[in-house]
């Protein structure tokens, strides 16, 4: 969808992002949930549906009355599959980066705390809780972590 440059396109992706197909509707089912309902953005949406068209993401449709709506291609659909791959695997990526950060952390953190430990014996028994808890999180981010993993190894069963 790199062809389509429009201020609404942002918006229209996320739309995409979270509906599971655009089927019979009009432009104002969409700027209605562009958030924003003045004159602009029903202009802009007409302009973002011309261009739309005009690429092959979505097609006019008209029912038994005559009454025009627009309908996605498969263009579309396969775009918004891609994209949402896409963007899932970034997120889900920088989070796996983000708990890895945390666990190197917390690793050198019980270490400091296990140092101290054999520097000043005599505060042990305080500081031990503090470790097992600090164990107990590295096993939670452990768990997190292998299910983000998962998830990234399946990404293709998990976007519908």
């Amino acid at each position: 969808m790199d062809e389509i440059k429009h201020s609404l396109k942002q918006q229209f992706l996320l739309l995409i992002e979270n509906e599971v197909l655009l089927t019979w509707y009009k432009p104002k089912d969409l700027w209605i949930r562009f958030g924003d309902q003045s004159q602009t953005i029903k202009w802009q949406t007409y302009s973002l549906i011309r261009e739309l068209e005009k690429f092959g993401y979505i097609r006019k449709k008209y029912d038994e009355l005559g009454n025009l709506y627009y309908s996605e291609t498969d263009k579309l659909s396969t775009f918004r599959i891609i994209h949402c791959k896409q963007k899932a695997t970034k997120i889900l990526t920088e989070k796996l980066q983000s708990i890895e950060l945390e666990k190197t952390e917390k690793v050198m953190e019980i270490q400091i705390i296990k140092e101290l430990n054999k520097q000043l014996p005599e505060i042990h028994f305080c500081l031990k809780n503090y470790i097992k808890n600090n164990e107990d999180v590295l096993i939670k981010l452990d768990y997190k972590k292998n299910i983000i993993s998962n998830i990234l190894k399946n990404i293709e069963s998990c976007i519908y």
